[in-house]
């Protein structure tokens, strides 16, 4: 895991936290926001296009190989992001995840304005897999609430340190092996 990669997970910009959509697809979460910052850590801007192709790249070699077939979900948290982030983690997960997706779901924005023009900016785009913006109650319909993420409104418990560690533990363990 590199550096970059890692300080995208512990601030929680990038999450694989585990859990499965309704169908069984691995869920992956991506907080789009101008300025990345945690408790303890700096105040970073936004990651790049090219950051954020490369954890996802790491994160989506994680699943088992049957799991993978089944094809990504993504939940991109569109409230408070800017056309150009959601743009960049777009274009991040289709360069990343080729036809490995299944949806991409983009939880929408708070404003009426910024939701128009990310609609008109997803049709615009011709990217290679179906995006659906969509409210938080109507992501329910596709994701049980004890998998998504207390930020998202679930009951998930998500530690990011706590899952780098758990990773770090399990590649020492798989490498002696």
């Amino acid at each position: 895991m590199q550096q970059s990669d890692r300080y995208l997970i512990e601030s929680s910009v990038i999450a694989l936290p585990g859990c499965r959509d309704r169908s069984g697809s691995p869920l992956l979460f991506i907080n789009c926001v101008d300025n990345v910052s945690k408790p303890g850590m700096k105040t970073t801007n936004a990651p790049s296009y090219e950051e954020l192709v490369s954890v996802i790249s790491y994160l989506s070699q994680i699943p088992g190989e049957n799991v993978c077939k089944l094809g990504f979900t993504v939940v991109i948290d569109g409230r408070k992001a800017t056309i150009k982030h959601m743009r960049s983690a777009l274009r991040a997960c289709q360069q990343a995840l080729y036809r490995r997706i299944r949806f991409i779901f983009v939880i929408q924005p708070e404003k009426f304005l910024d939701q128009q023009k990310l609609n008109f900016e997803l049709i615009k785009e011709a990217y290679q897999f179906k995006c659906t913006l969509i409210s938080l109650n109507k992501l329910l319909r596709f994701v049980d609430a004890m998998q998504l993420p207390d930020t998202l409104g679930g009951t998930l418990h998500y530690d990011p340190y706590l899952w780098i560690l758990l990773r770090q533990v399990f590649f020492v363990k798989h490498k002696l092996c």
